[in-house]
């Protein structure tokens, strides 16, 4: 039974490192889509061409992935949809922030000019980092059928983010 765990562990880290060199490698073989002085933002899936992306968030210059964000035209009456993900020990550092203002253009090339995000209610977090990105309520959840707030980011308008 313990050489059988010990055999599952080494094949799981062997199996993490695989991904971990496949991720440098990623980053070696391409450029980012954008780039500040904290995070360097990566196509990993889909294309700008056919409005349908999955972008890594990695701290700038090194490969430690500490998020996601997905992008997709066509979602919402053609407005778009955003979605997010940031690792747990990564949050509360305005990162999914900067890249939100750092796929600004992405989404704009992509045809996603008034992109929707929804949120759970009591998320306030993510509510904030929303908020911040210029999205404003035009759903809110009804505590019966939908369980999620829904806000609305019109990027032709708002060209900064309130807060920076």
């Amino acid at each position: 039974m313990d050489n059988e765990r010990e055999l599952s562990d080494k094949i799981h880290q062997t199996f993490h490192e695989i991904d971990r060199v496949c991720g440098e490698i990623h980053l070696l073989e391409n450029n980012p889509i954008a780039s500040n002085e904290k995070l360097d933002i990566y196509l990993e899936a889909g294309s700008i061409e056919e409005e349908n992306g999955e972008f890594g968030i990695y701290l700038h210059g090194i490969s430690t992935r500490i998020g996601c964000v997905s992008l997709r035209s066509n979602f919402y009456k053609l407005l778009g949809n955003v979605g997010y993900g940031l690792d747990e020990e990564y949050r509360g550092h305005r990162f999914m922030l900067q890249s939100l203002e750092l796929l600004r253009k992405t989404m704009i090339q992509m045809k996603i000019y008034k992109p929707i995000i929804t949120v759970e209610s009591d998320n306030e977090p993510s509510i904030h980092t929303i908020q911040n990105f210029g999205g404003v309520l035009i759903q809110p959840h009804d505590g019966k059928e939908i369980w999620y707030d829904t806000y609305e980011v019109d990027l032709m308008t708002n060209k900064t983010s309130k807060k920076k």
